[in-house]
């Protein structure tokens, strides 16, 4: 559920009010009941202002005595200055009657709506819906019976329902809009419970397709991989909850007037809540928003800090925040999942700090912004400086005085001429000046002896430096100096400083590290000897590395002893071997690894962003599709599809004459992805071409045969050819009845998936009889095959 999304819904002739759910830029889906009647419709979000908006459909009033399924309704906003969310599309879902049944299985739902009885100073508030869906009710009437939790219960009102004000709110299980609520039932049950009309029966209606635009692709949802969340609502985090990094150094220098100024526009009467911070790679953005940070770590409930190079990376730490918070690391929630749970929760819990760091989109931002309001400060730092809501803080270089400062603070050196010099020769730039600084120190120079090294290491090595641009070329020079000496000291760390340009900048797992040593003292002893010389900051857990110096380790510079192409190339690989090592077997089916997962999808996709698909290596092509199958049971489908299909292309000149088989599997995976994301033709031939050569490679028979036979039978019934889905389907399950018999776990799966073709092909008596021969079989105890 997105909530940015819901709406509240105002019928101005009768002053009746309801909740509604965008699922195009201006439909919205809501309860019929709610507007049935109305002269004129208003809608708004949540932190928006009222648009008008017109009924749509049905266009003839139903009978609802007769036919309570049809109480829903679409409504356009026709007012010109709507301004739509942004967000991924609504992902539509139907709830799978024909999934094996399992006792202690629920299907958790979750809804967001305006019920009357949630007052706060005199305005309806939101108020989540959570609870379990009473799966097999609905075959034949199309409605959903929701049983909600008694803490997510408002107090019942003594003259109305207690619910009323929230007919028409979305019905959500997962990520998977799966009807609209209608009806509380507290009048007829001593349990609460509430009635939805499905989605899978407004499809089936005349008019719905035609009026929403396109004919939505409902998706099976059952339970196994569908949390229920804990509402966050009624979960408080304890005062003080941070995720900061450590500072990398108390010594703050000529930024003061910086400082006061960032807070006097964070201030609590100020009207700003998000306040952008733009400069030069390497200037201290970074630095200056985390000094801000912990200095006013007791000004905040909770301050957060958000990795914000791309959308990926913003999802994955509020994911982190929403796992935080509830105190559950393998709860089965997926990133987005947790993600949307912890917007919710700052939308209800103001007095926060959020700070986005290196912010490369101001439309990522936007997203996440949009949807809190006011309820607590958004600090950005970004190289770019245009595209924000508000006027953006420029920090500059330091000046010639204070880089002087700060240089003098760093060396101790009290030669005011020669330390003027060098600040004035590395441009004022913090990173360089502190770099500087610690090789000073570390290797007990003069000012004007580093002067000297960095004079000989002319320009023109750094011809190659990415961009071009002035910080990243006096980075260049200064990891000249730097690297021969560590090289000197101990190769393995000029080693792992290559390895680590690879991955995300922060929260680089140690543990990750650990195969690149024999005993692990000598990591620790590698670490601190590159953090003595500024080139990282480590902790307990996790190191960071400075993106400029990460930009500089990985681009190749042939008249660069430390940067030739064959030692990039062999970081590259090295670090790819060690996500893949370190990346849990499988992603799919194993929960209690997600929070692995969690914490390495960040570097696995720094490393598909800096490495070009011509430089992909048989591990590559592995990883690619590990971290694909993760991202589709993730639901973000559309990212899976492009890691599985980069997998696929990299196979050809990647893998070997021995890998078949993987190429073989991956390219089913990659059917599977198209079909999720509705390119049904694509994903038929693609599964065509795999069954092909796995009947070639290994026989008609062959296990992964009967997989491919399969996955292409699922293809062909989404591209609506029924017969040749059911025919392929049906072989596949005699092949395994064979070869394991009848009650085996692969026997029963193969007769879901024969299920659900023929549910899709409308065959549901048949479809039924298979799901009730199925439950009746996992009754049966495994050896009952072997006794026959």
């Amino acid at each position: 559920m997105d909530v940015r999304r819901v709406v509240e819904i105002w019928d101005v002739s009768r002053k009746n009010v309801g909740t509604g759910y965008l699922v195009t830029d201006r439909l919205i889906l809501t309860a019929f009941h709610n507007v049935e009647g109305a002269g004129r419709l208003d809608a708004r979000r949540l932190h928006g202002e009222w648009a008008e908006a017109e009924i749509i459909w049905p266009r003839e009033p139903p009978d609802l005595e007769r036919d309570p399924q049809a109480d829903a309704a679409l409504i356009r906003i026709t007012d010109q200055s709507w301004s739509p969310p942004r967000g991924a599309p609504v992902r539509w879902g139907r709830i799978d009657h024909m999934a094996p049944m399992v006792s202690n299985e629920q299907l958790g739902f979750t809804a967001l709506g305006f019920p009357r009885s949630e007052l706060l100073n005199k305005q309806r508030d939101t108020k989540q819906i959570s609870g379990d869906i009473e799966r097999l009710t609905g075959l034949k009437s199309g409605l959903i019976r929701a049983y909600v939790n008694r803490v997510a219960t408002p107090d019942k009102p003594s003259d109305t329902s207690r619910w009323k004000g929230a007919s028409g709110a979305a019905l959500f299980s997962g990520p998977w809009l799966i009807g609209v609520i209608v009806t509380d039932r507290d009048r007829d049950y001593s349990a609460n419970q509430l009635t939805a009309v499905s989605l899978a029966s407004l499809v089936a209606r005349p008019g719905f397709v035609d009026a929403l635009g396109s004919d939505p692709l409902l998706e099976r949802v059952a339970p196994g991989g569908i949390p229920h969340s804990r509402m966050a609502y009624d979960v408080e985090a304890p005062r003080g909850l941070n995720n900061l990094p450590e500072l990398p150094s108390r010594m703050f220098v000529g930024r003061d007037e910086a400082m006061a100024a960032l807070t006097e526009k964070l201030s609590a009467d100020s009207r700003n809540t998000t306040q952008t911070i733009h400069g030069l790679g390497g200037v201290g953005k970074s630095t200056l928003a985390l000094h801000y940070a912990h200095a006013h770590l007791d000004s905040y409930d909770l301050v957060w800090w958000i990795r914000s190079d791309n959308a990926d990376l913003i999802r994955t730490d509020l994911a982190a925040l929403g796992h935080r918070i509830r105190g559950e690391k393998g709860d089965g929630a997926t990133i987005q999942e947790a993600a949307d749970w912890a917007i919710v929760w700052l939308q209800t819990h103001p007095g926060w700090l959020l700070v986005f760091d290196n912010a490369e989109s101001p439309d990522d931002i936007k997203l996440v912004t949009g949807s809190l309001g006011r309820a607590g400060h958004h600090l950005v730092t970004s190289r770019f400086q245009y595209g924000w809501n508000s006027e953006p803080f420029e920090l500059r270089m330091l000046d010639s005085r204070a880089a002087a400062d700060l240089l003098k603070q760093l060396t101790g050196s009290d030669d005011d001429a020669d330390v003027r010099a060098l600040a004035d020769e590395l441009g004022h730039l913090p990173l360089a000046l502190q770099q500087a600084g610690a090789y000073i120190c570390q290797r007990h120079l003069t000012v004007a002896e580093y002067h000297q090294l960095f004079d000989r290491r002319p320009d023109r090595l750094t011809a190659t430096a990415p961009g071009g641009f002035d910080p990243a070329r006096t980075m260049a020079r200064i990891w000249g100096i730097t690297l021969e000496t560590l090289q000197e000291r101990d190769p393995r760390a000029v080693e792992l400083l290559r390895v680590l340009a690879w991955y995300a900048p922060v929260e680089i797992p140690r543990k990750l590290l650990e195969p690149t040593v024999e005993d692990l003292l000598d990591l620790d002893d590698i670490l601190a000897l590159l953090a003595g010389y500024h080139m990282i900051t480590f902790g307990r857990e996790a190191v960071g590395v400075h993106r400029l110096v990460q930009t500089v380790a990985r681009t190749p510079a042939t008249d660069d002893p430390q940067r030739l192409p064959d030692l990039i190339a062999a970081a590259r690989g090295t670090a790819t071997d060690l996500i893949h090592r370190a990346l849990p077997d499988d992603p799919e089916g194993d929960v209690s690894e997600w929070p692995r997962w969690r914490a390495l999808l960040p570097h696995a996709e720094a490393l598909f962003r800096y490495a070009s698909a011509d430089s992909d290596s048989a591990t590559t092509v592995r990883l690619l599709g590990k971290v694909g199958r993760f991202l589709g049971r993730q639901g973000r489908r559309r990212r899976a599809m492009e890691l599985l299909e980069r997998s696929v292309d990299s196979s050809s000149h990647a893998l070997s004459g021995g890998d078949e088989d993987l190429s073989m599997l991956l390219r089913g995976y990659l059917a599977d992805a198209c079909r999720e994301n509705g390119f049904h033709r694509r994903a038929v031939e693609i599964a065509e071409s795999a069954l092909v050569d796995q009947e070639r490679t290994h026989g008609e028979d062959a296990p992964s045969a009967i997989g491919a036979r399969l996955t292409l039978a699922k293809a062909c019934a989404a591209d609506s050819n029924y017969d040749r889905a059911r025919e392929l389907a049906q072989r596949a399950v005699e092949q395994r009845v064979r070869a394991l018999g009848e009650t085996h776990e692969e026997t029963i799966g193969a007769r879901n998936d024969l299920a659900l073709i023929l549910a899709q092909a409308e065959d549901n008596g048949s479809a039924f009889a298979i799901v009730e021969e199925n439950i009746s079989r996992r009754e049966i105890q495994p050896e009952a095959d072997a006794q026959t």
